[in-house]
């Protein structure tokens, strides 16, 4: 159905867009570039809540060589993907809680749990 095809369309197009986020998160982490990429890539709302320093301890790599991990294994991974609000969920066994990705005004964002 037409239908189906624009959807799988839309599931790819939200895939790659959310999995290019992720390669640049990853890539801002190998540069040790943590404010750059909290900033860049973390919700507004949840970095205005606790401060970006905060924020930058939490993940930072030599701190959370896990979070560095998970994203890694997200590039390898199909994410659930709710069209209607936006949501992108990869979830994974070796994950502590779903990892997900959020579009907000046209641009994507880590949700923390």
């Amino acid at each position: 159905s037409l239908s189906g095809c624009s959807t799988s369309q839309e599931y790819r197009t939200l895939d790659t867009e959310v999995k290019d986020v992720i390669a640049e998160m990853i890539s801002l982490m190998q540069r040790a570039l943590y404010a750059d990429m909290v900033n860049q890539f973390f919700d507004p709302k949840y970095v205005e809540q606790y401060g970006t320093a905060t924020v930058v301890n939490e993940y930072r790599f030599e701190q959370n060589d896990y979070f560095f991990r998970a994203l890694r294994t997200c590039e390898q991974i199909n994410p659930t993907v709710n069209t209607t609000t936006s949501l992108v969920t990869f979830n994974h066994p070796n994950f502590l809680t779903a990892i997900n990705f959020k579009k907000v005004d046209g641009r994507w964002y880590y949700m923390p749990e």
